[in-house]
């Protein structure tokens, strides 16, 4: 049996059937160590995660987090305890808990004398600019992890840039339960959908907070309805920028085009609207929502997310990456689509396609399982 402890500060309501399906496989145990305080990172406030009192198929720890030295790098005192007494062969940890359980010692030691590998969770941005004394730390913190793995492809060459031998890397292409949502999409087309597919009906799916730009979004559906004068923009989800957002769809005198419909915890109703919808728009932050949106068959016009809709949207394959907040490329893009029937069907094709071979939760976890059985073997 091989002792998996996942470190990360929550568990997101997304990530439970990964970790569902990791403990599920034959010689696999899954602990995943996380916060009870889980604070300092403003992207738990805007997610949904797993309580305490909640019982997911797995193990879970949860443990007091606290900041190494009174500086800005997290970690958990009471995990070397468990460290010792459970004597995990791999950790696979969040990138923001390394800094702080490398300085904090008795992680460290805790780890190296169980003789558990490490994985590093991580999305790796570009360091461009990078003092060389900055890249030195972090080289010298990656010099204590036995594996990486990363969201997509195109932190390979960041990693590498460290010193990395490229075998240590892995990729798990950040992805939600896809085969859930198929099953859900299944079930909706036997029993015929409810509502009816609207050739100029746009949806946007996330929190409306500054980063995600839903602004922007409402401000170039007002330059689309112009041309056409039917176009419909569909917003699922809530946020403290809805009042301002409400208000800017009234000030530009759109009022008849745009629904606010909040957070739909309803998969099924949800779903309804990704079927009668022919086009996703993620103006800002984000990324598993391009995911959802693509298993529906939509094309998606984004534009700098969080990395991984690099390997989800080709420009002109399945949608089109717009210039960022730039309302007229954004509003160029999206009129390309909705103007053409047979983009949108080629379009939607790709999605699927891309979805089905590439970017799933079987290939996620298939590249967990890289990444645990290269250190454990290694």
């Amino acid at each position: 049996m091989k002792k998996i402890f996942i470190i990360q500060q929550v568990i997101p309501d997304y990530r439970v059937s990964v970790f569902n399906r990791l403990n599920n496989i034959r010689s696999y145990e899954v602990t995943v160590v996380t916060a009870k305080n889980p604070k300092g990172c403003e992207f738990v406030n805007h997610i949904n995660f797993i309580a305490k009192n909640k019982k997911p198929g797995f193990r879970t720890i949860f443990l007091d987090q606290k900041k190494i030295f009174g500086i800005r790098f997290f970690y958990f005192p009471e995990l070397p305890k468990y460290i010792f007494k459970e004597k995990p062969n791999v950790i696979i940890m969040q990138n923001m808990y390394l800094p702080g359980s490398i300085l904090s010692i008795a992680t460290l030691f805790a780890i190296k004398f169980v003789r558990a590998r490490l994985i590093l969770w991580t999305i790796p941005f570009e360091d461009k600019g990078v003092r060389s004394f900055k890249k030195f730390i972090k080289k010298l913190l990656f010099s204590f992890v036995d594996a990486f793995l990363l969201y997509t492809e195109s932190g390979i060459p960041v990693i590498e840039s460290y010193g990395i031998d490229k075998n240590k890397i892995f990729v798990a292409y950040n992805s939600i339960d896809t085969d859930k949502i198929f099953k859900i999409k299944q079930l909706i087309i036997t029993e015929n959908p409810l509502l009816t597919i609207n050739k100029h009906r746009i949806i946007f799916i996330g929190r409306l907070i500054p980063w995600k730009k839903t602004d922007l979004l409402i401000k170039a559906l007002a330059l689309v309805k112009k041309r056409f004068p039917d176009v419909e923009l569909v917003i699922i989800g809530d946020g403290n920028e809805r009042p301002k957002l409400e208000r800017l769809v009234q000030d530009l005198k759109i009022s008849d085009s745009v629904r606010f419909l909040g957070s739909l915890r309803d998969n099924r109703t949800k779903a309804e609207y990704l079927l009668s919808s022919t086009l996703f728009v993620l103006p800002g932050m984000g990324g598993l929502s391009i995911n959802e949106a693509m298993c529906y068959g939509l094309p998606v016009v984004c534009s700098r997310a969080d990395g991984t809709e690099k390997h989800l949207v080709s420009n002109g394959f399945n949608g089109y990456i717009f210039r960022e907040d730039d309302i007229n490329d954004l509003a160029e893009k999206v009129l390309k689509i909705i103007t053409s029937k047979e983009l949108r069907e080629m379009m939607s094709k790709n999605s699927l396609k891309i979805i089905k071979n590439k970017v799933n939760i079987n290939t996620m976890i298939s590249g967990f399982k890289q990444a645990i059985e290269y250190v454990f073997n290694n």
